[in-house]
């Protein structure tokens, strides 16, 4: 990535990043997939789609970050 260097303060050992969990819930695939093929690189990055079905076995898993959006049409739960 390009940009502005993050402060050391928030830098993260290598090791660290490859072990980071990362959930994306979105309704909209094409941004769910965005998400996915940018953190992959530097996490284990899984997917949930909005829907009324309920969760399945993934949404029990412990997951160090979440996004999520937050105005899904329709969405009363999310199905992995």
């Amino acid at each position: 990535m390009t940009g502005i260097p993050a402060p050391d303060s928030l830098r993260i050992s290598p090791e660290l990043k490859a072990s980071l969990s990362v959930l994306v819930i979105d309704d909209e695939r094409t941004l769910r997939e965005s998400c996915r093929s940018v953190l992959e690189a530097d996490a284990i990055v899984s997917k949930c789609a909005g829907g009324r079905r309920r969760p399945g076995a993934r949404a029990a898993a412990r997951y160090d970050i979440v996004l999520t959006d937050l105005y899904m049409s329709d969405v009363t739960a999310w199905s992995c």
